[in-house]
């Protein structure tokens, strides 16, 4: 993870899987040690996808907006809502976010689901950006 420095990763806990040669393995790593792996490497990684996100502060980027309301994080809703003077906020994607997976691009401003506005980051999170419309949606083909 760390001479990859990847954007986004998903780390899961091994489960056996029937018919599969290490679910019948004698020896099984238990489930604490599995747990703290994994808590190892999303924290690593969480070090890793703040870094890159930081060096995207100020950059403008093309944006496919998701939702109009965000609700995943209801304080960071209120905490943007009193920056921007209460402007409407969206939920979008970047070039680097997979749907459902990666992280989200939460926009100050008001955008239609499938319009692609440019935006300015101006925040970065661990797994998220924040930012603020540039220009007037487009709206999507």
């Amino acid at each position: 993870m760390q001479e990859a420095c990847f954007d986004h990763v998903g780390v899961f806990t091994y489960s056996p899987q029937d018919g599969t040669p290490a679910a019948t393995m004698a020896e099984q790593v238990p489930e604490k040690v599995k747990r703290l792996r994994r808590a190892k490497l999303m924290r690593a990684q969480e070090r890793i996808s703040l870094e890159k996100s930081r060096a995207l502060v100020g950059r403008e980027l093309t944006v496919l907006v998701d939702d109009q309301e965000f609700l995943r994080a209801p304080a960071l809703r209120q905490a943007q809502g009193e920056r921007d003077g209460g402007t409407g906020l969206f939920v979008a994607r970047s070039y680097r976010d997979a749907p459902e997976v990666d992280g989200l691009v939460i926009c100050a401003g008001e955008a239609r689901p499938g319009d692609m506005p440019r935006v300015r980051i101006t925040e970065a999170l661990a797994h998220d950006l924040v930012a603020e419309l540039v220009t007037a949606p487009a709206a999507a083909p």
